[in-house]
C-alpha cells in the first residue's frame, strides 16, 4: 500500500519534492516512517519550534520522502485542508453537500480524506486510507481520525427518520450535533428520546455522531458531486 503523501500527491498530479537519495542504504523518513531507498526523491527535515505535531513522529531521521515534502509546503497545504483524494483525482470537503457525497455515495476505494478544522494543519501525512467503504476514516482536524462503520450510519439515518414519521417534532435525539464536534454539548442523547433509540446512539463511533450532525439535520444536504481540486507546478 502506497503512503498517504504517495496516494495523495499522485491524485493531484503531482510528482515527489526535494532531491534523489544518493546513499548507498534506505533512511527513513522522519514523518510517514516509509522507507527512503538510493534513488528516492527526499528532503531534509527537522521539526521547528512551531511544529506541534511530535507524537506523530514516526522518526527522528532528519530527512522525510518527497512525497511527504511536497504536503510541507505552505501553498499545497491551504489547497488541501478539506479534500478527499482518490484514483480518480482530488475533490474538495468544503461544503455539507459534498461531504453528503463522501458519506452517503462514496468513491470506490482506496481514498483519503481530510478536514482541518483552523486555518493551516498537517493533515495528508497523518491519515490512513480508507480501505473499505463500510468502514470510513476521516481525520477531523489535527487530534481525531474518525472511524465510520456505514452500515451502523445509514441504520441511524433510517431510524431517526422512523422516528420523524411518528413525531413530527422529533428532531434527531441527541442535546446537540456540531458538523465541527468541538461544542461540550455534541452528541449528548436527549433524555426524552425512546429507550430504544437512545440505547442504538450509544453503540454509536464518534465518527458516526459527527456524521449524523451533516446528514440528520432539519434540511438534510443534498449530496453532490464536489468541485476538483488542482494546484499548478511551479
Amino acid at each position: 500500500m502506497k503512503s498517504p503523501s504517495r496516494f495523495a500527491c499522485e491524485a493531484l498530479g503531482l510528482k515527489p519534492a526535494g532531491t534523489p537519495w544518493r546513499g548507498e542504504t534506505s533512511l527513513t523518513c522522519t514523518l510517514e516512517g516509509t522507507e527512503i531507498a538510493p534513488g528516492d526523491w527526499m528532503d531534509g527535515w527537522i521539526p521547528g519550534q512551531n511544529f506541534t505535531d511530535d507524537t506523530d513522529l514516526a522518526a527522528r531521521s532528519g530527512v522525510i520522502s518527497g512525497w511527504v515534502s511536497v504536503f510541507m509546503r505552505k501553498p499545497v497545504m491551504i489547497k488541501t485542508q478539506r479534500c478527499v483524494f482518490t484514483t480518480e483525482g482530488c475533490y474538495s470537503l468544503a461544503t455539507d453537500a459534498s461531504r453528503a457525497w463522501l458519506l452517503l455515495t462514496p468513491p470506490k476505494p482506496p481514498w483519503l480524506a481530510v478536514i482541518g478544522d483552523s486555518t493551516l494543519q498537517h493533515l495528508v501525512w497523518r491519515t490512513p486510507l480508507t480501505l473499505d467503504n463500510d468502514l470510513m476514516r476521516i481525520r477531523l482536524g489535527k487530534e481525531a481520525v474518525l472511524t465510520i462503520r456505514r452500515p451502523f450510519l445509514l441504520e441511524a439515518l433510517n431510524r431517526i427518520q422512523d422516528e420523524r414519521a411518528r413525531n413530527p417534532e422529533f428532531r434527531h435525539g441527541f442535546v446537540f450535533l456540531d458538523r465541527e464536534a468541538k461544542d461540550a454539548m455534541h452528541g449528548i442523547v436527549r433524555r426524552d428520546t425512546p429507550e430504544e433509540l437512545s440505547k442504538f446512539f450509544k453503540t454509536l463511533t464518534n465518527g458516526e455522531i459527527w456524521a449524523l450532525a451533516i446528514l440528520a439535520k432539519a434540511n438534510t444536504p443534498v449530496p453532490t458531486m464536489p468541485e476538483s481540486v488542482s494546484i499548478a507546478v511551479k
